[in-house]
């Protein structure tokens, strides 16, 4: 048997997050990829966890590791720190690689603060850059009311049904591999274990044409 379908286990409603503003979010995706300049740098998605967005995606911000020199170094070093602790991962906790990174936020929640960029894509449209990363808000997300440049407001969220006109149902509990339900939230162990094809000294990803002047940090 492949699997069985399950009512439960759909796509639902596809939010956009139409304002700028303070958001908690669920890291759902984190991937280590290269810079154009040939820097290590996290890619990570984030799913709003409450509030008129909940549901919506916030994706591509871009966490860039350099070391080429000892100020780098200790920005880089910084930079992560920021992202690991505003996920709740312990003083003392060892990193021993990227790719434990990239594995161990995956779940994680945190707040993130979000403006539209100053420039548009190369599809004529703005895309939300994450300027800050914190704790989770006990208070909950605030969007600010900054909607994209060049839009016309709207009075909600735009959701939009999947192709099967199903309505948006619960997810099912996630599962880890094949058989095993998932035992919880991420622990800390998650960032100190060594990568299972480890290349470098702090990992590579994959290439992507993106330059560091275009990042937020």
């Amino acid at each position: 048997m492949l699997f069985k379908v399950d009512s439960t286990n759909t796509f639902g409603e596809f939010v956009a997050v139409e304002e700028a503003g303070s958001y908690n979010v669920r890291i759902s995706n984190a991937e280590l990829k290269t810079s154009h300049a040939g820097n290590s740098m996290l890619v990570v998605d984030y799913e709003v966890t409450d509030g008129k967005y909940q549901g919506g995606t916030i994706r591509f911000d871009h966490i860039v590791w350099s070391d080429y020199n000892e100020e780098a170094l200790n920005l880089s070093i910084k930079r992560f720190n920021t992202l690991l602790v505003a996920t709740g991962v312990n003083d003392g906790t060892e990193i021993n690689s990227l790719d434990a990174v990239a594995r161990g936020l995956v779940g994680r929640e945190l707040g993130i603060t979000v403006d539209w960029d100053t420039e548009p894509n190369n599809k004529g449209r703005y895309n939300l850059r994450v300027k800050a990363r914190f704790a989770k808000m006990a208070s909950g997300s605030k969007p600010n009311g900054k909607r994209e440049p060049n839009q016309a407001p709207t009075n909600s969220a735009t959701a939009m049904v999947n192709g099967f006109n199903q309505s948006r149902q619960q997810q099912a509990p996630t599962q880890n591999g094949w058989g095993s339900p998932n035992q919880g939230a991420p622990t800390n162990q998650s960032f100190n274990q060594s990568p299972t094809n480890s290349a470098t000294r702090m990992g590579k990803g994959e290439q992507v044409d993106i330059q560091d002047d275009d990042l937020p940090f």
